[in-house]
């Protein structure tokens, strides 16, 4: 207690009420430090939420969008160029038959068709 007065006594009167008053004030001083922290917290998952969607915008505007219609033109290629090999098929398969048709014929000996397939064939 003789401490406390002695304290208290070397202390003058004016540094008292400032160490009061920083006391007092230090509690709402922090509550109002940690409400800044969490509004600037906030502000700044509000700008990281953004800066994505940003980026997914341009990521689909330069990327998949492009990506999208060179697959759609690839699909329409290959659809094309499988009705072009159907279509050669059965050509092909007409051709056979005549060919094979033309070698049972009674005009065989001096048919240009079939003279023309042999050259060919010799050629190769």
């Amino acid at each position: 207690m003789d401490t406390l007065i002695a304290i208290l006594s070397a202390v003058s009167l004016a540094e008292l009420a400032g160490l009061i008053t920083a006391i007092v004030m230090l509690r709402p001083n922090r509550r109002k430090g940690m409400e800044e922290a969490q509004r600037l917290h906030a502000e700044a998952r509000q700008a990281e939420i953004e800066n994505e969607e940003r980026m997914s915008a341009i990521l689909m505007t330069n990327i998949v969008a492009p990506l999208q219609a060179e697959l759609k033109s690839l699909r329409e290629t290959v659809d094309r160029l499988k009705d072009q090999v159907e279509r050669l098929s059965k050509e092909v398969d007409r051709l056979k038959r005549a060919v094979n048709k033309a070698n049972t014929c009674q005009h065989k000996e001096g048919c240009p068709v079939l003279e023309k397939l042999r050259e060919e064939k010799e050629e190769q």
